[in-house]
């Protein structure tokens, strides 16, 4: 049975995206290369700000669920390293440290310099 991971993503112009995955950094990748979420297109995902493990995806879902409907103030303070609100069974989240993101390489291949048309 697939692990699944809910996660809060900054994106480029200050908000905040939650969603769910079973593979973060490739999902954060995703984002980021605009093959994720419409959200995340129209933004850009800047990085992970917070990350939680569950035992299956409804439990996932269920987290993503109501993260989505607790307020920026609310979601700051998780992020920040705060309690999940009450309502939520702590036992059945696990808060993650956020994974080393991966610096992307550059393509390989050969070098192809810019050409410059110069007028006669």
């Amino acid at each position: 049975m697939a692990v699944y991971y809910t996660y809060i993503l900054r994106c480029g112009d200050g908000s905040l995206y939650t969603g769910i995955t079973t593979d973060p950094l490739r999902r954060l990748n995703m984002h980021r290369a605009g093959t994720g979420a419409r959200y995340t297109r129209a933004r850009g995902a800047v990085g992970l700000a917070a990350l939680w493990q569950s035992a299956d995806r409804a439990a996932a879902s269920r987290l993503e669920y109501r993260l989505k409907t607790l307020s920026r103030a609310q979601k700051l303070a998780l992020i920040a390293g705060g309690p999940l609100p009450d309502a939520f069974d702590p036992a059945a989240y696990r808060r993650l440290p956020l994974p080393e993101e991966e610096e992307e390489a550059p393509p390989a291949g050969p070098e192809r310099p810019f050409s410059r048309r110069t007028s006669d």
